[in-house]
């Protein structure tokens, strides 16, 4: 029997943590997703690309803060 260096005993793949349940915030979109160029705002959330971008990264409480954030631009701008 010759030896492989490509040939490796299969391992097993350890069972992921469970993540931590976190409330699931709602991002705000409206499907509009059109980026204004003045404001850098997305027309329909009024999130910046940088939120919409790292949304999934962001805590629950990241998430509202944005959220309460992009409520405020949607009043302001009204």
């Amino acid at each position: 029997m010759a030896f492989s260096w490509f040939r490796r005993k299969p391992t097993a793949i350890p069972p992921s943590a469970p993540a931590a349940a976190q409330p699931e915030v709602d991002s705000g979109c409206t499907g509009v997703c059109e980026m204004d160029m003045a404001s850098q705002l997305c027309k329909g959330c009024m999130r910046t690309i940088g939120e919409i971008g790292n949304w999934r990264h962001m805590s629950a409480e990241q998430k509202a803060a944005v959220v309460a954030e992009a409520n405020a631009r949607k009043g302001a701008a009204e």
